[in-house]
């Protein structure tokens, strides 16, 4: 194979990966992230490129299809509770926080068991990857609203 074969293999292989990586949203997909209901209020999107947390205390995402995978999955896990804790974009009471986090290790649970399973998520990138955003969203609210202590010991509570 000579270097002008070997480019233009690269290219195709390159293209490969690129439409596989950057293929289109799914309807079902494209239909949850246009509801405004899913996505709750505009503040709940922001730019964290300067990596400072905001003082809101409402759960903000920096893609909104961290709200979809986390939506995915409380549906998986029947938890109608979470479901309407990310609509509404805010716990009211400790219990709700706590519920929240719990329901984060169960998602973690549930999406290394669909990935043993071989389940296609409806997202090009794997679930670790949603997984840490989500985390980092979740935690960085908790932690936000005052629920840092809440977070803290049921993550703890994944080490025993």
């Amino acid at each position: 194979m000579n270097i002008n074969d070997r480019i233009k293999y690269a290219r195709e292989k390159g293209k490969e990966s690129a439409d596989k990586l950057f293929k289109e949203k799914p309807e079902e997909i494209k239909k949850i992230l246009e509801e405004e209901t899913t996505l709750g209020r505009p503040e709940n999107l922001l730019d964290r490129s300067d990596e400072r947390e905001p003082n809101e205390t409402v759960i903000t995402y920096v893609r909104p299809e961290e709200i979809a995978y986390l939506q995915h999955y409380a549906g998986q896990l029947g938890d109608d509770l979470v479901y309407h804790i990310l609509n509404r974009g805010f716990v009211t009471t400790p219990e709700e926080a706590e519920h929240l986090s719990r329901f984060f290790w169960r998602m973690v649970d549930r999406s290394i068991e669909d990935e043993k399973q071989c389940v296609e998520l409806r997202w090009p990138e794997k679930a670790e990857f949603w997984n840490e955003k989500t985390m980092r969203s979740l935690s960085g609210y908790l932690e936000r609203a005052g629920y840092e202590a809440v977070w803290a010991r049921v993550s703890d509570e994944q080490d025993e």
